[in-house]
C-alpha cells in the first residue's frame, strides 16, 4: 500500500511542470571558482539549442526560469535567450556581477516586471567583498545597483551566497540593500565546504526570524539537512551542457537526463526513472550541503 501511494504521488508530480527551472549558462562559480559538478564530455548548448529548450519549457507550462553560472550576460546570445524566455510568457531572473551593466541595459530592465536582475555581493565593504570575489568586484556591483536604481528599477535583488564568511556580516549586507530600497536574497550557491557552521546556523535562525520581511531565501541557503528544496518536484537544474539535475545544489550526483535526448526536458520530467527515484528518496543535495559539524 505504501509503495502504491508513493508511485501515485510520483505520477502526480511528473504530470505537473516544475515551478521554476534553474539554468547555468556558464560553468564557473561566482568569483571564478569551478563548479564541483561531474565533468561532461559534451559541448555547451548553442543558441539554437537554448531557444529550443525555452520553447520546450513554455510548452510544458513552466512559469519561471532562473539563470546563473559565472556571468551569464557575458554570453553573446544572452539577450536573445532572455527575450525568448519573456516572449514565451515565462518570468526570468538572472545573476550578475555587474561588470556588464550599462545605462542602456539598466533602462532595458526598468519597468519589465517579468525580468529581474540579481546583483551579487559577498560582503558589505569593498575590502571584504574584493577579498572574496576579486579586485574591483564590489565597485562593479555597486555601480550596477546605482544604474538600476537611477532608472527607477527597485525590483532588482542583492544576491549573497550564505557562507561562513558572509553569515556574520548580514546586518551590513541588509543595509546595502536598504540603501537602494531592494531586498536581500540569501542563496546556497557555494561550495559545500564553506557552508555556515552549526553555531552560525543557530544565530541565523534568530536573525532570519527578525528580518523575514526584508530577506528572500534561495535554495538550501544555510546547508541545513532539514531544508526541503523541492528538488525533482518543484524545481530542477539544467547545466551548461544540457544535463538535467533534480536539485540545483546536487553537484556531484549523476544527472537524470539531458535535454539533447529525444523528447527533451518534458520527456525527462515525465518519464526519467532516475528522477522518479529522487522524488521517492528525497532531495539529492542534502548530504552535499550539510556539514557533519
Amino acid at each position: 500500500m505504501d509503495a502504491q501511494l508513493c508511485l501515485s504521488g510520483t505520477d502526480s508530480i511528473a504530470a505537473s511542470p516544475p515551478t521554476a527551472v534553474f539554468w547555468e549558462l556558464d560553468t564557473a562559480w561566482p568569483g571564478g571558482q569551478v563548479r564541483h559538478r561531474r565533468p561532461s564530455p559534451r559541448h555547451r548548448l548553442g543558441t539554437d539549442e537554448c531557444l529550443a529548450v525555452i520553447d520546450d519549457l513554455a510548452r510544458f507550462g513552466v512559469l519561471g526560469v532562473e539563470i546563473g553560472g559565472g556571468e551569464p550576460t557575458a554570453r553573446a546570445d544572452f539577450w536573445d535567450i532572455a527575450d525568448r524566455v519573456r516572449e514565451r510568457g515565462i518570468s526570468l531572473a538572472f545573476d550578475t556581477d555587474g561588470t556588464r551593466m550599462t545605462p542602456a541595459v539598466a533602462r532595458r530592465l526598468a519597468g519589465d516586471h517579468r525580468l529581474t536582475a540579481r546583483v551579487r555581493l559577498a560582503a558589505a565593504t569593498e575590502a571584504d567583498d574584493d577579498a572574496v570575489r576579486g579586485r574591483g568586484a564590489f565597485r562593479a556591483s555597486l555601480r550596477a545597483m546605482e544604474l538600476l536604481a537611477s532608472t527607477g528599477d527597485y525590483e532588482f535583488e542583492v544576491s549573497v551566497p550564505l557562507t561562513r564568511h558572509s553569515a556574520d556580516r548580514l546586518d551590513g549586507l541588509l543595509a546595502v540593500a536598504g540603501l537602494f530600497g531592494v531586498r536581500l536574497r540569501l542563496t546556497g550557491d557555494r561550495p559545500p565546504e564553506v557552508a555556515p557552521d552549526v553555531s552560525q546556523r543557530r544565530a541565523l535562525a534568530d536573525w532570519l526570524d527578525k528580518h523575514h520581511d526584508e530577506v528572500m531565501l534561495g535554495i538550501h541557503p544555510t546547508g541545513d539537512l532539514a531544508e526541503n528544496c523541492g528538488g525533482g518536484a518543484d524545481i530542477c537544474l539544467i547545466d551548461a551542457f544540457g544535463e538535467v539535475y533534480a536539485c540545483p545544489m546536487a553537484r556531484m550526483v549523476p544527472p537524470v537526463g539531458t535535454v539533447r535526448d529525444e523528447g527533451g526536458f518534458i520527456e525527462i520530467w515525465r518519464h526519467s526513472p532516475s528522477l522518479d527515484h529522487v522524488r521517492a528518496a528525497g532531495c539529492p543535495a542534502a548530504p552535499a550541503v550539510a556539514r557533519p559539524d
